[in-house]
């Protein structure tokens, strides 16, 4: 176990006894400043090295003093002593409910432009995981996630979405040390949809920043028909071929009967939140 100070310049981390970083900061003197920032790295069971963000106890947005490295490198001594170590990680007492509400709030990720899709796909999938805690999750339990959003009729590539969108916020929390790196195992070894159960898998899909800005640049009576693509997965003909009286908006669902699919299989299709607000853009001469 060590302390280790990072460099405010080129963010290093090395032994808090060095006196000047590798790229030349004077680091005595960034510490006088308050401007350094301290981790705390350990290896827990089985050998994997884990670092860990010292934060003021007062104030968990702001950095923490040495003092408080210090006592923060005494407690996971004491708690891998007692083989409690794995119970004290952030991951074992955080809910997905609670991360995300974190993730949301983060200026950076309000001014994305998909920010209402982004968080639409991360409510989706907290009706099953919200309150579940993150180092819970298995493998398993998203491939059955999986299952249960197909039988529910979504589209392969809106249930990717939903992982993804979950997978990114994990990744931007370990980043700032609020879960570790085994909270993403789960979501890598788990394939997405789209190109797994496909014999003709696109090689791409759009990503939420393409379709936003394609969605932008397009005339308004188009803007319905991508959308309804992009949300159902279903195919061009059958956006085409479309109709009023296919669509029931109160109850948020496509119904296609089997001449209006290739399969000849009728079958219903949801209707999420952010389509339906398409939908109802649709002017009522149009109907």
């Amino acid at each position: 176990m060590a302390i280790l100070q990072e460099c405010p310049v080129c963010q290093n981390k090395q032994s808090v006894k060095n006196k000047k970083c590798k790229c030349g900061t004077d680091l005595d003197s960034k510490k006088k400043q308050g401007k350094i920032k301290y981790w705390i790295q350990y290896r827990l069971p089985g050998g994997k090295q884990r670092k860990e963000f010292v934060r003021d106890p007062n104030n968990i947005k702001d950095r923490g003093s040495y003092d408080d490295a210090v006592a923060a490198h005494g407690k996971r001594v004491s708690q891998k002593k007692e083989g409690r170590i794995m119970d004290m990680l952030p991951e074992a007492k955080t809910t997905f409910n609670e991360l995300a509400a974190w993730y949301i709030k983060l200026t950076s990720i309000q001014e994305l432009k998909y920010y209402k899709d982004l968080k639409n796909n991360l409510n989706s999938f907290n009706q099953v995981f919200g309150e579940s805690l993150i180092n819970e999750i298995v493998a398993e339990d998203l491939k059955e996630y999986q299952l249960k959003r197909k039988k529910e009729g979504y589209a392969d590539s809106y249930i990717d979405k939903h992982i993804g969108a979950t997978r990114t916020m994990l990744s931007r929390a370990m980043d700032n040390d609020r879960v570790g790196g085994d909270a993403l195992t789960p979501f890598r070894l788990v394939k997405r949809l789209l190109k797994n159960n496909m014999a003709n898998a696109r090689k791409r899909i759009l990503s939420q920043e393409e379709f936003q800005l394609l969605l932008h640049h397009l005339p308004r009576h188009l803007k319905p028909i991508l959308a309804t693509g992009y949300y159902t997965g279903m195919r061009l003909d059958e956006v085409l071929s479309l109709t009023w009286g296919k669509l029931d908006l109160k109850k948020q669902l496509i119904s296609l009967q089997a001449a209006d699919t290739k399969d000849k299989e009728a079958r219903v299709v949801p209707v999420s939140t952010e389509l339906l607000e398409h939908l109802k853009e649709i002017p009522p001469r149009a109907a």
